[in-house]
């Protein structure tokens, strides 16, 4: 097979060459142009160009801190990008780092078509307005409306439109009579409607329209992943600093019944197929608080009964609540004197509510999912096994539906009643 020789810069974004990418590549003969890859990569690329550049960490992304650095080594303003990956297009967020990266255009090496042309890299100095897409779990869209509320505090005109990973459902009743100022919603169905001058796009494939700029932070297999990368995203893409922990929900807690008011609110949810994720002890705790409120959906309370991992709740003397709307959720953690939650969706509702919020993690990562706001505390054992979300190898590996644990996942179980009630108590005292 005889390939033409390509020229301009290229660009291996993912730190393990697949077999086809290294098939191609043997094929391919010298290169005439740089060659940008990951530093595992770096003695298979010089046997094709003698000009090799390499970035560490995980793969190419619009949150990488090095991204100017990046380009200049490679003369990306100056230069197409060739970028070698497995079949199908280059994915947005690959096309998002290179157009930060100042390339003006860019293709698959070997794929179908020619070089596409990419949108020039915004202006800050003409930016204006804004457009926040967020997609992704409930507890995802509240962590990443920073970017929104750092839009909106730049004195830009700010669209916020959040949705649910599962069913791309509107989310704008949680957010609500919370909106910073200067931030507005907008649905799906108005978004064609808005001519901002720019989009932050952070995993809405629905609603992606081409000049959005894209993120993916917990699937491109960049070096960490939440909140602090997406405020580097936001850094490369305006200029400006992000503050993670300015995040935001609705509710009114005048509109929570009286007797709601004031008391501890306990959350032993997960979404479907994380169970791994939740506290066994949430029964014991329930006994100890005083008429505690217990928020959750009816599959909850069914993976306590059910799984053998866990203990059913039954505790005497608790209000089960499990029809809340959003709205109605935010409004009670803004009336509760307290949180207690497994690290889930409603936890971070709580925390953006501003409720003294109490996280248990235990497989699932801290560094990833603990929410920034100073009215939280994230509580982990620590353990040298965690986290497993996100592990390659150990003895065991987060990943939904999957309950396997050669540790009988003591990250969670080892975590006492005792701990949690004393970590509690210091919440509530503001210490």
């Amino acid at each position: 097979m005889t390939v033409t020789r390509e020229h301009g810069v290229f660009v291996l974004p993912e730190r393990d060459l697949g077999e086809p990418e290294s098939l191609f590549l043997e094929q391919c003969g010298p290169l005439d142009g740089p060659i940008l890859c990951h530093e595992r990569n770096r003695e298979t690329a010089a046997r094709l160009c003698g000009h090799v550049e390499t970035f560490g960490g995980g793969n190419l992304a619009p949150c990488r801190a090095d991204l100017d650095d990046l380009a200049r080594r490679v003369g990306a303003p100056s230069a197409s990008a060739r970028v070698i990956l497995s079949g199908g297009p280059v994915p947005p967020h690959i096309l998002t780092a290179l157009r930060l990266m100042g390339f003006a255009r860019a293709a698959r090496l070997g794929g179908n078509g020619g070089e596409s042309p990419l949108p020039p890299a915004p202006d800050p100095s003409r930016v204006r307005s804004v457009l926040v897409k967020v997609n992704g779990g409930i507890g995802n869209v509240v962590l990443f409306s920073f970017l929104a509320s750092a839009a909106a505090a730049q004195g830009w005109e700010t669209w916020f439109c959040p949705t649910v990973d599962r069913s791309n459902a509107y989310l704008g009743d949680l957010f609500e009579g919370g909106l910073p100022r200067g931030v507005r919603l907008v649905r799906p169905e108005g978004l064609a409607a808005l001519r901002p001058d720019l989009c932050l796009n952070v995993e809405d494939h629905a609603n992606r329209a081409e000049g959005d700029l894209f993120h993916a932070p917990y699937r491109v297999g960049a070096e960490g992943h939440g909140p602090t990368f997406a405020a580097r995203f936001y850094r490369n893409a305006t200029g400006h600093e992000a503050d993670p922990s300015r995040t935001f929900v609705g509710g009114d807690p005048a509109l929570v019944a009286p007797e709601l008011r004031g008391r501890v609110v306990v959350c032993p949810g997960s979404k479907p197929g994380w169970d791994s994720k939740r506290w066994p002890h949430m029964n014991a705790l329930l006994r100890r608080l005083d008429r505690p409120v217990v928020v959750c959906r009816p599959e909850d309370l069914s993976a306590y009964a059910e799984l053998e991992f866990l203990h059913p709740i039954t505790a005497p003397g608790a209000t089960v609540l499990t029809d809340l709307s959003l709205a109605g959720l935010a409004g009670l953690f803004r009336a509760a004197r307290s949180v207690v939650a497994n690290d889930c969706g409603p936890a971070h509702v709580a925390a953006a509510a501003g409720a003294p919020t109490l996280m248990l993690f235990g497989p699932s990562s801290l560094t990833r999912n603990r929410h920034l706001r100073q009215n939280v505390r994230s509580l982990s054992l620590g353990l040298d096994c965690q986290p497993c979300q996100g592990a390659e190898s150990g003895p065991g590996r987060l990943a939904p539906h999957d309950y396997r644990c050669d540790l009988g996942y003591r990250c969670l179980a080892d975590l006492s009643v005792e701990r949690v009630t004393d970590e509690l108590r210091l919440l509530e005292s503001g210490r």
